[in-house]
């Protein structure tokens, strides 16, 4: 084990959006009271509600009735989704308002349309400034090195192994409540007693040891990151990361986002506001070399960040070598025509070539996936689950993998889990979401 020294490192890092960032605040914005769309549909106008009210109470002065009008409309619409009330033609044409008026704010706009009204889910900014949380960065950063602790260190995967051994007795113990959930599961309308049913079968599953399962797996985790067990303080305290500077409010973009399904064609829109590609800011790192853990000793080496950026670098790779192979594998893509297999086609190809980068990639510079959109696979557990190699033994072997009782077990609470991992979230071109590059 490397010595602790007293030597803190404090750097700047660079960071560079490759893909949309959307780092989710929980608000979110309605197509009846926050925007309008512009004529062109290439830009929503985001709407200052304070300044309409004020300028609608002049104009009223003029002529009668826009405030009740304005009123009932807005009423109307949050009470009737099929609401007649249009909320651009009482703007321009009832209030004669010019979209260069103080009252609107024009973004630019990837993918949304008019016709199909969505809310949007809005992003962390600071006084309209956005900005990447320095708690999002961090994540990541946690991700890729505790995947590198359970790959690399005898330790951590000692301590992996355990825990999937064990995950393969609680799924032979619970084989028939899985069974029949998933049966459940794949009705087209499942019936309130079959949802009943599923949710005594979940019961069920934690009484034979699914809980006891995710206790175990959270306390390898845990350990590792966050808690004090009494042999080591708390060392994730030691790497500390700043929330990135603000950007100007023009980086601001909304984005429409899909998921493309690997083995079948699905539809579920989102609206997001978000960072647009090729913006830039800094954030501080600093390294206190006082890392106690077998598994994060090299952080108190003189190169500790680029120890650090290449765990990043390596946990990132390996995730999008996988997603390549998915595409290899999926039926979905093979027989995809039109807008989806050119969505298939640019998530393909943007991967591709963000594969070879990080596989050429500079001592000082890393990639990785943060916020809104990241797969299920850059929760570093999945993509060990999915690569562990454990043998059964012979009276055991049912040839169901070992990644599918994973997720089974561990995503009860999903009821259409039968169709997990296989959904991923792009763009409305088929860019997925949440890449940055960091460099010092």
């Amino acid at each position: 084990m490397k010595q602790p020294t007293n030597h803190i490192l404090s750097r700047r890092i660079q960071i560079e959006t490759l893909s949309p960032i959307s780092i989710g605040d929980g608000e979110v914005l309605s197509p009846y009271t926050d925007f309008i769309f512009n004529d062109n549909q290439d830009s929503i106008h985001l709407l200052d509600k304070t300044s309409i009210v004020k300028q609608i109470g002049e104009k009223e002065k003029v002529k009668g009735g826009l405030m009740k009008e304005y009123i009932d409309g807005i009423y109307s619409s949050f009470n009737n989704n099929r609401s007649e009330f249009n909320l651009k033609h009482f703007l321009v044409e009832r209030m004669e308002m010019n979209t260069t008026n103080e009252a609107f704010r024009t973004i630019k706009q990837y993918g949304l349309r008019e016709d199909r009204r969505r809310e949007i889910k809005t992003m962390v900014k600071d006084n309209g400034q956005p900005y990447i949380s320095g708690s999002t960065l961090k994540g990541g950063i946690k991700a890729a090195l505790l995947y590198d602790w359970m790959l690399e260190n005898k330790e951590g995967q000692a301590a992996f192994d355990k825990a999937m051994r064990e995950l393969i007795n609680v799924y032979d113990k619970c084989r028939r409540e899985l069974e029949d959930i998933e049966y459940l599961a794949r009705k087209a309308r499942p019936s309130r007693d079959d949802k009943f049913e599923i949710r005594q079968l979940k019961k069920r599953i934690d009484q034979k040891g699914g809980r006891d399962l995710k206790r175990t797996f959270n306390r390898i985790i845990d350990g590792f990151l966050t808690k004090e067990p009494k042999n080591f303080p708390r060392d994730f305290n030691h790497l500390r990361v700043s929330d990135s500077t603000l950007m100007e409010e023009e980086r601001t973009i909304f984005q429409a986002v899909k998921r493309l399904h690997y083995t079948k064609q699905i539809n579920i829109p989102i609206n997001l506001e978000a960072i647009e590609p090729e913006s830039q800011a800094e954030f501080s790192l600093k390294i206190i070399p006082q890392f106690n853990h077998s598994g994060l000793d090299y952080l108190n080496s003189e190169k500790s960040l680029e120890e650090l950026f290449h765990r990043i670098n390596i946990f990132h790779r390996h995730n999008i070598g996988l997603e390549l192979d998915y595409l290899d594998w999926s039926t979905q893509f093979e027989n995809a025509k039109g807008e989806e297999r050119r969505s298939f086609r640019n998530y393909q190809n943007f991967l591709e070539d963000l594969y070879l980068k990080i596989k050429n990639v500079l001592p000082n510079e890393a990639y990785m996936c943060i916020g809104f959109g990241k797969s299920f696979f850059y929760n570093s557990i999945g993509l060990l689950a999915y690569d562990w190699e454990g043998k059964q033994d012979d009276s055991q072997s049912d040839e169901i993998p070992v990644f599918q009782k994973y997720w089974q077990l561990f995503f009860l609470g999903n009821d259409g889990q039968k169709d997990f991992p296989l959904t991923r979230t792009v763009t409305n071109e088929g860019i997925p979401m949440g890449w940055v590059k960091i460099k010092f």
